[in-house]
């Protein structure tokens, strides 16, 4: 019986029949996929937007390739611009400041290309060793400077755009994996690591590499579960938080597998693990031969989960403790890994040796409105509610991102230790997208509010709110980058702004106090030496430079002589004491006070 014989209102019939075909489109594959022998698909069962015909999702331009290199080009422009804007800048001296891991990773690189490529002598590696070979490569080929691993990450970071689209591409269509990849290219904390020479840009290119490989052997099996496996194994290299990925892995494979022959689930997850072992093997080897010591890729693990772990650990950043690692069946420790886990999905990007919201302070391209985390974390969240009916066929994936998660909240919660997940976060939220776009062009208004309501209630909470972005110890760090470019002034305003917030720190008024000098502020510098005495009474140079500013630039010989007495004090028998010793005389010769 046809529509209008049933009495029923044809367009409205149609406009809920299209309505329909539309939800059963996006949770519906395209077909039955046969099984591999090896425990993925012959053929990718597809998440299909109802009509992929249609005009509307249709992706102009559809040639694949050509999606790449839009993807690219749109990537490579904006970190171009930002390295050109943030080359000169006194702030990007921050890779070179001494105690960073940036200025370790330099030093580190600079000895691999001066031929130690075996690192002999410096025992088991302490920490990753992937990003300072990486560095070592470089500096064999351009020289000592770092302009070059600059342009490099900019090259890295446009790859990992094009990555993630062929990411997103596999998962799901090529409209989602042309907005996963876009998305990519203009992800403000990838764009902004693109200048900093930590191994942040090459752990996210190697993730990529490593979930793109994961994709492919889901559909295809075989051979490609060995270079899953191999993949995974480069990215843990630089971030030795993958070591605890691959029981993550093959559990996804068994579990995804039910109902296949148990020896093709067990090939698929010998292979896997086969790749992961030969490449981490190596490094493996020469830390037990050279370095003396059963350590598979680094060994600063035990030391980074004590302080994460400890009874005076916050959640958020590092600070080293004084009280004892909480045990791992008390209470407090789960509690704190509670907090740590829900904090990971807060959109403040937590910094650590650099911070993002200074950098953006003085950079107009990180000031445009590029994806931020607390943007892509909600529709992420939409993304994977609603592709909950391919959750099986996605698992290998998914379980590698959570077994990432947890690896990150077992130690420290970091803007910077998140972005290997964003690769898969990204394809999600650009699934969400294209449901909402659909959703909209079909005018499924009623159907789209719990995504769009649950979305922007997310972001609301995520995003971070009014309180200070910028740490005193970033505006300390970056008063001493000026100091040796010898722009004083500026030094000594930064630094005041860091003692505001640090006003017992050691050490910052001290230096103040050396600047003003040098500014001939003498009156000032004698007040800063006065507060460092009251945080550092046992140091003994503070004594000397405050008496010595009393006795030659301000004319107060009392007060000299006091603090040139307290010196000899603390250090009696120090090299400068004799020097100390001939100023009091030469105080008490002009007549100057005894006291």
């Amino acid at each position: 019986m046809k529509p209008e014989e049933r009495g029923l209102n044809v367009p409205r019939f149609l406009a809920v029949e299209r309505g329909r075909r539309v939800l059963q489109g996006l949770t519906a594959p395209a077909s039955s996929p046969s099984e591999s022998p090896a425990g993925g698909t012959d053929r990718s069962p597809r998440f299909i937007f109802a009509g992929d015909a249609s005009p509307v999702l249709r992706v102009p331009w559809a040639s694949p390739t050509l999606h790449a290199v839009i993807v690219f080009a749109l990537a490579f422009l904006i970190r171009l611009l930002f390295l050109r804007e943030m080359a000169p800048h006194p702030l990007l001296d921050i890779n070179l400041v001494r105690g960073t891991d940036m200025e370790h990773y330099i030093q580190w690189g600079r000895r691999i290309a001066e031929g130690d490529w075996l690192g002999r002598g410096e025992g088991a590696f302490y920490q990753a060793p992937g990003f300072p070979y990486f560095l070592g490569l470089m500096f064999s080929v351009f020289g000592p400077t770092v302009l070059p691993v600059m342009v490099a990450h900019t090259v890295l970071g446009s790859l990992s755009a094009v990555l993630v689209y062929w990411i997103g591409r596999g998962l799901f269509t090529p409209a989602v994996g042309l907005v996963a990849g876009l998305m990519a290219g203009a992800y403000s904390l990838l764009v902004f690591f693109g200048v900093i020479l930590h191994s942040t840009t090459l752990e996210v290119f190697l993730t990529c590499l490593a979930l793109l490989t994961l994709v492919q052997a889901s559909r295809r099996g075989g051979g490609w579960w060995l270079w899953a496996g191999g993949t995974m194994a480069l990215a843990a290299l630089v971030r030795p938080n993958f070591l605890v990925v691959p029981p993550f892995v093959i559990a996804a494979i068994l579990l995804r597998g039910r109902g296949q022959p148990a020896r093709s689930l067990v090939k698929a997850a010998g292979l896997f693990l086969a790749g992961f072992v030969l490449v981490i093997a190596p490094v493996t080897v020469r830390n037990l031969v050279i370095g003396k010591a059963f350590v598979i890729v680094s060994g600063s693990g035990p030391e980074t989960f004590r302080i994460a772990n400890s009874y005076d650990s916050p959640p958020l950043n590092f600070r080293y403790p004084t009280l004892p690692q909480m045990p791992l069946t008390s209470w407090a420790f789960w509690r704190h890994q509670i907090v740590k886990g829900i904090l990971f999905w807060w959109g403040f990007e937590v910094p650590q040796n650099v911070n993002y919201y200074l950098f953006r302070t003085m950079s107009r391209v990180l000031q445009w409105p590029l994806v931020a985390y607390w943007v892509i974390v909600p529709l992420a969240a939409v993304g994977l509610v609603a592709a909950r009916n391919r959750w099986r066929e996605m698992l290998p994936v998914l379980l590698f991102g959570l077994g990432y998660y947890l690896s990150v909240v077992a130690f420290h919660i970091v803007g910077r230790f998140r972005l290997p997940l964003v690769p898969l976060l990204l394809p999600l939220a650009a699934y969400a997208l294209a449901l909402a776009w659909r959703l909209a062009r079909d005018r499924q208004w009623v159907r789209m509010v719990p995504g769009v309501m649950g979305a922007l209630t997310l972001m609301l909470l995520t995003r971070p709110w009014g309180f200070p972005l910028i740490y005193p110890v970033d505006h300390a760090n970056y008063g001493y980058i000026l100091a040796n470019r010898g722009d004083l002034a500026d030094a000594v305003r930064e630094l005041d702004f860091a003692v505001s917030g640090l006003p017992e720190h050691p050490n910052l008024n001290y230096d103040m106090g050396r600047m003003l000098l040098l500014l001939n502020r003498p009156a000032e510098a004698l007040t800063r030496f006065e507060r460092e005495m009251q945080i550092s009474p046992r140091n003994p140079e503070v004594f000397r430079r405050a008496g010595l500013v009393a006795a030659r630039r301000v004319g107060d010989p009392a007060r000299a002589v006091r603090y040139l007495e307290q010196y000899l004090v603390l250090a009696p028998d120090e090299p400068r004491a004799e020097e100390v010793r001939g100023e009091l005389a030469a105080i008490r010769a002009r007549g100057g006070t005894d006291r």
